[in-house]
């Protein structure tokens, strides 16, 4: 059974770490280019909704990089990540007012911080480039 669940992880794993580059690039880029756009974009996450449906994806990915993080470059990086995305996916899925919270504030910031934010998304994105260095084992 626990060598199902690893090769249905090393099969997973690579194209879910390569997406969240993609996204934390995307956010980095936007919030160093565009801080306004970065803006409207923190506030669609200002609604209970959006905010419970992104705490699911993030427990999934949390729980895959902290199940994996022997295997990448950095494991003990990666567990950090793990238990937070994690914990964050948690609060998002059953207390989304305190991310809602959250939200508000960051939007309420000028447009420094929106730049800071974008540079914290780019380095999310290299630490998620490194965990697509993971080895799939698939023998």
């Amino acid at each position: 059974m626990l060598e199902i669940a690893h090769k249905i992880l090393a099969v997973i794993h690579g194209p879910t770490m390569w997406l969240c580059v993609v996204i934390h690039v995307l956010f980095g880029a936007i919030g160093l280019g565009a801080p306004g756009t970065f803006r409207r974009t923190i506030e669609a996450f200002t609604k209970d909704r959006p905010v419970r449906l992104l705490g699911i994806p993030l427990m999934i990915v949390g729980a895959e990089i902290f199940l994996s993080a022997q295997a990448i470059a950095w494991p003990l990086l990666a567990k950090a990540l793990g238990v937070i995305l994690f914990v964050d996916g948690g609060v998002k899925l059953f207390i989304p007012t305190l991310t809602v919270m959250i939200a508000e504030w960051g939007a309420a910031r000028n447009n420094l911080w929106h730049r800071a934010f974008g540079v914290v998304c780019l380095g999310l994105a290299y630490v998620y480039y490194l965990a697509t260095r993971m080895p799939l084992p698939l023998d």
